[in-house]
Protein backbone atom coordinates (compact mmCIF):
# COMPACT_ATOMS: atom_id res chain seq x y z
CA UNK A 1 0.00 0.00 0.00
CA UNK A 2 2.76 2.16 0.79
CA UNK A 3 4.20 1.47 -2.83
CA UNK A 4 1.19 2.60 -4.39
CA UNK A 5 0.96 5.74 -2.51
CA UNK A 6 4.18 6.79 -3.39
CA UNK A 7 3.81 6.31 -7.18
CA UNK A 8 0.75 7.80 -7.49
CA UNK A 9 2.06 11.10 -5.41
CA UNK A 10 5.47 10.92 -7.80
CA UNK A 11 2.46 10.49 -10.76
CA UNK A 12 0.62 13.49 -9.63
CA UNK A 13 3.91 15.66 -9.21
CA UNK A 14 5.01 14.89 -12.79
CA UNK A 15 1.45 15.36 -14.25
CA UNK A 16 1.32 18.76 -12.57
CA UNK A 17 4.66 19.60 -13.26
CA UNK A 18 3.96 19.66 -17.03
CA UNK A 19 0.66 21.10 -16.65
CA UNK A 20 1.88 24.10 -15.22
CA UNK A 21 5.00 23.99 -17.92
CA UNK A 22 2.22 23.54 -20.06
CA UNK A 23 0.44 26.62 -18.95
CA UNK A 24 3.59 28.87 -18.67
CA UNK A 25 4.92 28.33 -22.29
CA UNK A 26 0.97 29.43 -23.74
CA UNK A 27 1.44 32.43 -22.13
CA UNK A 28 4.62 32.93 -23.05
CA UNK A 29 3.86 32.26 -26.76
CA UNK A 30 0.75 33.32 -27.78
CA UNK A 31 1.17 36.91 -25.25
CA UNK A 32 5.12 37.80 -25.64
CA UNK A 33 5.36 36.66 -29.34
CA UNK A 34 2.68 38.52 -31.03
CA UNK A 35 2.73 41.21 -33.01
CA UNK A 36 -0.41 42.96 -32.28
CA UNK A 37 -2.13 42.15 -28.46
CA UNK A 38 -4.83 39.38 -28.69
CA UNK A 39 -3.77 37.52 -25.22
CA UNK A 40 -3.78 39.65 -22.32
CA UNK A 41 -2.26 38.60 -18.83
CA UNK A 42 -5.48 38.65 -16.30
CA UNK A 43 -5.59 42.28 -14.60
CA UNK A 44 -5.49 42.86 -10.95
CA UNK A 45 -2.77 42.62 -8.68
CA UNK A 46 -0.03 40.10 -8.71
CA UNK A 47 -0.89 38.47 -5.59
CA UNK A 48 -4.89 37.89 -5.84
CA UNK A 49 -4.39 37.12 -9.52
CA UNK A 50 -1.26 34.56 -9.61
CA UNK A 51 -2.13 33.34 -6.61
CA UNK A 52 -3.78 30.17 -7.60
CA UNK A 53 -0.60 29.15 -9.76
CA UNK A 54 1.35 30.19 -6.91
CA UNK A 55 -0.32 27.82 -4.26
CA UNK A 56 -0.11 24.89 -6.96
CA UNK A 57 3.48 25.60 -7.75
CA UNK A 58 4.74 25.91 -3.85
CA UNK A 59 2.93 22.19 -3.38
CA UNK A 60 4.70 20.77 -6.16
CA UNK A 61 8.03 22.09 -5.30
CA UNK A 62 7.27 20.69 -1.31
CA UNK A 63 5.40 17.08 -2.64
CA UNK A 64 8.70 16.67 -5.11
CA UNK A 65 11.33 17.29 -2.27
CA UNK A 66 9.02 14.60 0.31
CA UNK A 67 9.06 12.00 -3.33
CA UNK A 68 12.95 12.40 -3.45
CA UNK A 69 13.42 12.40 0.21
CA UNK A 70 11.74 8.87 0.17
CA UNK A 71 13.18 7.82 -2.80
CA UNK A 72 16.98 8.68 -1.14
CA UNK A 73 15.28 6.50 1.88
CA UNK A 74 14.20 3.53 -0.09
CA UNK A 75 17.85 3.44 -1.92
CA UNK A 76 19.87 3.73 1.20
CA UNK A 77 18.25 1.87 3.44
CA UNK A 78 19.60 -1.73 3.05
CA UNK A 79 21.36 -5.03 4.58
CA UNK A 80 24.04 -6.56 3.18
CA UNK A 81 24.48 -10.33 3.50
CA UNK A 82 27.41 -12.31 4.14
CA UNK A 83 27.22 -15.51 3.18
CA UNK A 84 30.48 -17.92 3.60
CA UNK A 85 30.39 -20.82 1.05
CA UNK A 86 34.01 -22.02 2.21
CA UNK A 87 33.59 -24.97 4.60
CA UNK A 88 35.67 -25.26 7.59
CA UNK A 89 39.22 -27.16 7.09
CA UNK A 90 39.13 -30.37 9.89
CA UNK A 91 41.93 -32.22 11.07
CA UNK A 92 42.29 -35.39 9.33
CA UNK A 93 44.05 -36.66 12.78
CA UNK A 94 40.90 -35.17 15.17
CA UNK A 95 37.71 -36.07 13.36
CA UNK A 96 35.26 -35.23 15.97
CA UNK A 97 37.07 -31.50 16.23
CA UNK A 98 34.60 -28.38 16.26
CA UNK A 99 37.01 -25.92 14.05
CA UNK A 100 34.45 -23.32 13.57
CA UNK A 101 35.75 -20.24 10.57
CA UNK A 102 37.23 -17.52 12.22
CA UNK A 103 35.90 -14.16 12.51
CA UNK A 104 38.37 -12.33 11.33
CA UNK A 105 38.16 -13.64 7.68
CA UNK A 106 34.14 -12.33 7.85
CA UNK A 107 35.44 -9.01 8.90
CA UNK A 108 38.25 -8.74 5.89
CA UNK A 109 35.33 -9.69 3.43
CA UNK A 110 33.64 -6.94 5.24
CA UNK A 111 36.41 -4.74 5.22
CA UNK A 112 37.19 -4.95 1.28
CA UNK A 113 33.30 -4.12 0.61
CA UNK A 114 33.70 -0.80 2.28
CA UNK A 115 36.77 -0.17 0.73
CA UNK A 116 35.47 -1.11 -3.03
CA UNK A 117 32.84 1.30 -2.80
CA UNK A 118 34.57 3.90 -1.08
CA UNK A 119 37.27 3.69 -4.50
CA UNK A 120 36.52 7.13 -6.63
CA UNK A 121 36.14 5.80 -10.00
CA UNK A 122 37.00 9.34 -11.87
CA UNK A 123 40.65 11.05 -10.67
CA UNK A 124 40.41 14.55 -10.16
CA UNK A 125 43.80 14.87 -12.45
CA UNK A 126 41.48 13.32 -15.05
CA UNK A 127 38.66 15.64 -14.78
CA UNK A 128 40.91 18.50 -15.22
CA UNK A 129 42.82 17.54 -18.08
CA UNK A 130 39.56 16.53 -19.98
CA UNK A 131 38.29 20.12 -19.22
CA UNK A 132 40.94 21.87 -20.02
CA UNK A 133 41.29 20.26 -23.25
CA UNK A 134 38.10 21.13 -23.97
CA UNK A 135 37.92 24.50 -22.95
CA UNK A 136 40.81 24.86 -25.57
CA UNK A 137 39.14 23.55 -28.18
CA UNK A 138 35.88 25.85 -27.84
CA UNK A 139 38.09 28.82 -27.80
CA UNK A 140 40.37 27.55 -30.74
CA UNK A 141 36.17 27.00 -32.35
CA UNK A 142 35.08 30.54 -31.73
CA UNK A 143 38.86 32.01 -32.82
CA UNK A 144 37.81 30.52 -36.49
CA UNK A 145 34.65 32.18 -36.39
Amino acid sequence: MGTFIYQLFDTWVTIFFWYLIGISCYWFIFYKLESRAYVLPPKGKWFTTYRSFDIVFGLLASAKLVVILLRMMAQTSYDVFFIDWEKPKRDPKNPKSNDNINVWRTIYTANELNELQNTPLITLDLTYFVQIVFMLYVQRQDNRV
